[in-house]
């Protein structure tokens, strides 16, 4: 399994607040069924699920660490950072996405988080396209697929848009409003 103590530019790259992308780590597989047996529990424990954001067709599971591969890529993931000058700022919001349609409402649309935020996608494919430190330009423009990862600096507008029935998992940290 990668291990993410290898990655210095993962580390440098949020450290100056860069885009980070990577597309040859050799992550963990979740399959579709796992992620459907932690909707299915949330569904029954009345727990929400995405549904004030996301029309019909998305999702957002939190705590994605209820999957094994998950917990132990997050756990890895964590200890990185918390070795890093970052240690005060991550917490332990993690969910997964899922879009089960390529029809943009069930994904929520262009957003900037208040939030650093790495995504790891699982299954499927996106299109990620993450704006400039003014957010007036688009800077990355990418279809990410299975096993790739990339880093959102946080207060940067983005738009993730689902070119296939699809998942990953976000780890958010180090809110914006913090600094501010």
């Amino acid at each position: 399994m990668y291990k993410f103590q290898n990655d210095i530019n993962l580390l440098q790259s949020i450290q100056n607040r860069h885009i980070y992308y990577r597309t040859d780590l050799e992550l963990p597989i979740v399959t579709w069924d796992e992620v459907f047996v932690l909707l299915d529990e949330d569904v029954k424990n009345g727990k929400k699920y995405g549904q004030k954001r996301f029309k019909f067709g998305g999702y957002k599971i939190r705590q994605a660490h209820r999957i094994k591969a998950v917990r132990e890529a997050l756990e890895d993931l964590l200890e990185v950072l918390h070795e890093s000058p970052l240690a005060e700022e991550v917490g332990s919001d993690h969910q997964i996405y899922m879009s089960l349609t390529t029809d943009p409402s069930a994904y929520g649309g262009e957003h900037i988080d208040m939030e650093n935020v790495i995504f790891w996608q699982l299954q499927g494919h996106s299109r990620w396209q993450i704006y400039d430190k003014t957010n007036s330009e688009i800077e990355f423009d990418k279809v990410i697929g299975p096993g790739d990862i990339l880093y959102c600096p946080n207060g940067r507008k983005h738009n993730v848009i689902a070119s296939s029935p699809r998942f990953g998992v976000s780890l958010g940290f180090g809110e914006l409003r913090e600094r501010l």
